[in-house]
């Protein structure tokens, strides 16, 4: 169960979604994160699919390891259970052909409803990812808690997924 659930007055909103990060045995600083409505019993590439479809294709990059000080296991919790290996392009955010992990879990963000200042165009990327020989082209904004609010808590999601 999540340790924060009364955080900031019980404000937080709970999204569950893929998480796309560069492989490495560090915990990773960034992640883009492609929120799902509802998950299915889909295999990796049609969740893909259906989540940047309920996103018009266009999904966050967001700050991964400030929740770090929220869970000091933040590293086990994303690096036990399944995950599915891809590769990304991209310009700006890895800035080549990087390899990628893909997992499954949820991330309650900070209520931030009282943010009401205006802000600049979010800069974007344009980005392909290569799963099982499938490949998705979509763009990525840098999440600066603008419409999610503050990621606060992460927890794993080892969702069984079919044809894999």
């Amino acid at each position: 169960m999540v340790d924060g659930q009364n955080y900031i007055n019980g404000n937080l909103t709970e999204k569950q979604g893929i998480l796309i990060y560069r492989d490495s045995d560090s915990l990773p600083q960034d992640v883009i994160f492609i929120p799902i409505n509802k998950i299915d019993s889909l295999d990796i590439n049609s969740l893909i699919e259906k989540g940047l479809k309920e996103n018009k294709g266009i999904v966050p990059l967001m700050y991964f390891q400030g929740m770090r000080w929220r869970n000091s296991k933040l590293l086990d919790d994303i690096s036990d259970g399944l995950a599915f290996n891809g590769v990304l392009y991209d310009k700006l955010i890895y800035n080549n052909l990087t390899k990628v992990r893909i997992i499954y879990g949820k991330i309650f963000f900070a209520d931030t409803t009282s943010l009401t200042e205006k802000y600049d165009p979010v800069p974007t990327d344009k980005v392909t990812l290569k799963v099982n020989g499938e490949s998705y082209l979509f763009e990525v904004h840098f999440e600066e808690p603008r419409d999610l609010g503050y990621p606060i808590i992460f927890e794993r999601i080892n969702y069984v997924y079919l044809n894999n």
